[in-house]
């Protein structure tokens, strides 16, 4: 019996007719509230290995439910190999969820990107393992505890800072989500996060604040906490910040420890995990180092 025709990756035929599954549905919706998700991250998300689940992925690009991001092309032109599938939302997709289809980073950011989901992944499946904590999305949080007015925001993610030195800066974190600790009493059992991957092209300190570093970022962040921006602008009374580097050398991390060390107090609320250590294994089972050096749990 002759194979089946292999379709072609980023050229789309007119699929054969399906009807939208519940499942299918999940996946969209995974992929919607994590920007990027690979075929491996979808897969572990949904608790399926099977073929079939490649299949209906590949099903759901072809007809526009999903998308595979050109930018990946080059990746794979350069260093060629089997490796995951990058998909983003289609345009079927969002308009199936309602949603506006999300703009597709340069490949100087892909790969920054699909890290950023790697870590929330990472973190939902530790936290499924354990059954007593569970992740707030970035969607709950705008849902439930975003203003209205901060809601009404063309980019309610988004907020702006003064420095002494700098002027004002615009802070995105990479991603914004929680921790629901169930087995704790409420009012207590809530904690929320700001996420940076750090891709390691940004120097730790530079001269001058008017310039781009790890260190500005940080003085940023502290000067969010003592304005209590974060309270008006998202409605949670605290966080911290988590640095994930991708660079596997340890100096770099210690340097940006170093930075947070520096800061006019608050070293605490800034927590630094480098990329291989925190994905290794169970990802809330990992220490981390705070500003003040010292090695703590999420």
């Amino acid at each position: 019996m002759a194979s089946a025709k292999r379709l072609p990756r980023f050229r789309r035929v007119k699929p054969r007719a399906f009807v939208i599954t519940a499942r299918d549905r999940e996946v969209l919706e995974l992929v919607n509230e994590n920007r990027l998700l690979t075929s491996a991250q979808i897969a572990a998300l949904l608790g399926e290995t099977s073929p079939h689940l490649l299949r209906r992925l590949q099903l759901l690009y072809h007809a526009r439910f999903l998308d595979r991001p050109r930018t990946q092309i080059e990746d794979l032109v350069r260093n060629p190999g089997s490796r995951p599938m990058i998909y983003a939302l289609g345009t079927a997709g969002a308009e199936l969820l309602g949603v506006n289809p999300p703009k597709v980073p340069k490949l100087q950011y892909l790969e920054h990107a699909v890290t950023v989901s790697a870590v929330i992944v990472a973190l939902t499946l530790s936290c499924r393992e354990r059954g007593n904590v569970r992740v707030i999305t970035w969607r709950e949080i705008l849902e439930e505890k975003v203003p209205e007015e901060t809601k009404r925001k063309r980019s309610p993610d988004t907020w702006q800072v003064r420095l002494p030195g700098a002027g004002a800066l615009g802070v995105t974190p990479d991603a914004i989500f929680g921790l629901h600790y169930l087995d704790k009493p409420e009012g207590a059992n809530r904690a929320y996060f700001f996420l940076e991957v750090d891709r390691g092209t940004m120097p730790v300190v530079r001269r001058s604040l008017k310039e781009t570093s790890v260190y500005r970022k940080l003085l940023a962040y502290h000067a969010t906490a003592v304005g209590e921006i974060h309270t008006r602008h998202f409605g949670f009374k605290s966080f911290r910040v988590l640095t994930v580097t991708k660079s596997p050398e340890k100096k770099r991390l210690k340097s940006m420890v170093e930075a947070a060390g520096m800061l006019p107090g608050l070293q605490g609320i800034f927590l630094f995990i480098d990329e291989a250590s925190l994905l290794a294994e169970d990802a809330l089972g990992q220490e981390w180092v705070n500003g003040r050096g010292e090695r703590q749990l999420l």
